[in-house]
């Protein structure tokens, strides 16, 4: 499964960012996973946030928070920003709410 697929909400249940993300999870975004990669993602301990850029009508209420997807339909095109500092730090803002939210370093 190439990244590309990972990008357009193909299932990634066993790609390679999946299991990255259980080894040194804090944070992943992702376009429209499909359930079993939602629900995946829902039991890797450590794991803070999940930033969708766009809900997933087939995982429904698998979905993660509507504060942190950026488009809840397909009729929208908004973007998740990353801002990373030189100290490890980083904010993270979903283009469709205007909302910030930091992360230390850990």
């Amino acid at each position: 499964m190439s990244e590309q697929d990972i990008a357009h909400g193909k299932d990634a249940q066993h790609h390679g960012a999946v299991e990255a993300a259980r080894r040194d999870p804090q944070q992943r975004s992702d376009k429209g996973w499909l359930s079993r990669s939602l629900r995946g993602l829902r039991q890797v301990q450590g794991l803070k946030d999940v930033w969708q850029l766009h809900r997933s009508a087939r995982a429904g209420e698998k979905n993660f928070v509507d504060e942190q997807i950026a488009n809840l339909d397909e009729s929208t095109a908004h973007w998740i920003k990353l801002s990373a500092n030189e100290d490890g730090s980083f904010q993270v803002m979903n283009g469709r709410t205007g909302v910030w939210k930091s992360y230390d370093i850990r």
